[in-house]
């Protein structure tokens, strides 16, 4: 990664609270990030992908993800963007379907949840809704800056503790 982008994706690893660290930590060494002028995901889209495998007790993991080089200028939006793709392989890595089920949850008892969170004429999947709740928590924002805009479902007392008996 070219020093400039490093930068900017470490500074938005940087200004996340230390609890939401703790949990991205433990993918610093199975991530690789690319700042792309085109993303493998739709072109101009930012995203994140994983790769896990299980082989008995065994369990290997590899994530990438793909920012996109137009909209990392080192703003709060491009931070916010960075840890929401980060979210992506939190969940991915750390949660199972029960995990995801008992998020989900937790998330629908919050007066401001809807049964579909509109974009682009689809509901969103749960990963999007929560990759901007981890972002919101992480960087201390009351509301979401992707154009999901899922509004802020939990304090942040409540996300850490969601964070805590989930991620560890």
């Amino acid at each position: 990664m070219p020093p400039r982008d490093e930068t900017e994706f470490l500074a938005a690893v940087a200004s996340m609270r230390p609890h939401a660290r703790r949990v991205v930590d433990p993918l610093a060494g199975r991530t690789r990030v690319r700042i792309l002028e085109r993303t493998s995901c739709g072109g101009r889209a930012s995203c994140a992908l994983g790769t896990i495998v299980e082989q008995g007790d065994e369990r290997t993991s590899s994530f990438e993800v793909e920012l996109l080089r137009a909209t990392m200028d080192g703003s709060l939006g491009a931070r916010f963007l960075t840890v929401h793709e980060l979210a992506h392989l939190v969940e991915y890595d750390l949660f199972d379907a029960s995990d995801r089920t008992a998020i989900e949850r937790t998330f629908r008892r919050s007066p401001r949840w809807r049964a579909c969170f509109l974009h682009q004429g689809s509901c969103l999947e749960f990963s999007e809704v929560f990759a901007d709740q981890f972002a919101m928590y992480a960087l201390r924002e009351p509301r979401s800056m992707t154009t999901y805009a899922v509004p802020r479902l939990l304090t942040d007392a409540a996300f850490e503790a969601l964070l805590v008996r989930h991620a560890g």
